[in-house]
């Protein structure tokens, strides 16, 4: 078995985002699948998310740990916060109903969306990829397509609730 193959750092999200989230709450699990009615540019950015995501998710089935000490170890440090922002912020997310904005999302609208910025981001430092560096800044630009679109659906659910959610809480940090 070669432990030197970055997919061991994906198999967490895995387990937290579909065993962890469907021993703690099956409804809870469909509602992470859904995209609300996306507008201009908010379509593309859905498509590339999808796109991109899913890539980034498999593409460390080709790639070697292999950071000099410094990015390695900035890397890890940046993968395993990911980790744990995303295990907490999922959790947040499964134990709350209507509008959460307890615990995590107290700091951050869409902390699973930092979550995978920052595990992406530490994947492409241990494994010096430059093309993975690349594509999470993509990423990046489609979480804030899809946060938009999400913005608005909240703001016709929840209402004034959600106005002052949204003057209290950045959207991602």
């Amino acid at each position: 078995m070669n432990w030197n193959n970055a997919f061991y750092l994906v198999i967490p999200v895995f387990l937290i985002r579909y065993l962890y989230v469907h021993w703690k709450s099956r409804e809870k699990l469909a509602a992470l699948d859904f995209f609300p009615p996306a507008k201009g540019m908010e379509k593309a950015g859905k498509a590339t998310y999808l796109v991109v995501n899913t890539f980034l998710l498999f593409y460390p089935l080709f790639l070697k740990l292999e950071g000099g000490p410094v990015t390695f170890s900035s890397g890890f440090v940046m993968y395993c916060s990911g980790i744990l922002l995303y295990f907490r912020s999922i959790n947040d997310f499964v134990s709350g109903n209507g509008l959460i904005s307890d615990g995590t999302y107290r700091h951050s609208r869409n902390p699973q969306s930092v979550s995978f910025i920052l595990i992406y981001t530490g994947i492409a430092l241990v494994t010096r990829s430059l093309i993975y560096f690349i594509l999470t800044l993509i990423l990046l630009w489609a979480f804030n397509q899809l946060a938009k679109s999400e913005e608005r659906y909240c703001m016709e659910r929840y209402g004034q609730s959600y106005a002052d959610y949204l003057r209290y809480t950045r959207r991602f940090l």
